[in-house]
């Protein structure tokens, strides 16, 4: 049975406490880590912007980015990218005012 370990994490101005497999503690913390640079970038970028506002534009930077390193064999992979890069524009835009 795979050992599980809890962990708090703060992930922008929220902290969340999870059980995760003592494997993947690393990979998480990353994660969060890469998140939290991110929440903190487009904190300075649109100071209008509320938390939850930053932090969905953070994962779908996050996401967005991750779907381009990863080489789909899948054309729905292509599409599900070029839709995400459509919804960051609108949200970009919608965040500017």
């Amino acid at each position: 049975m795979e050992s599980k370990v809890r962990t708090t994490l703060k992930i922008g101005e929220r902290s969340y406490s999870l059980k995760i497999s003592q494997e993947d503690t690393e990979l998480v913390m990353k994660a969060a880590e890469l998140l939290n640079e991110k929440f903190h970038e487009f904190k300075l970028q649109f100071k209008s912007s509320d938390a939850q506002d930053h932090l969905a534009m953070s994962a779908l930077f996050t996401v967005t980015e991750q779907l381009k390193k990863t080489s789909p064999e899948e054309s729905d992979m292509n599409e599900l990218l070029s839709k995400v890069e459509e919804a960051n524009q609108e949200l970009m835009k919608v965040m500017k005012g």
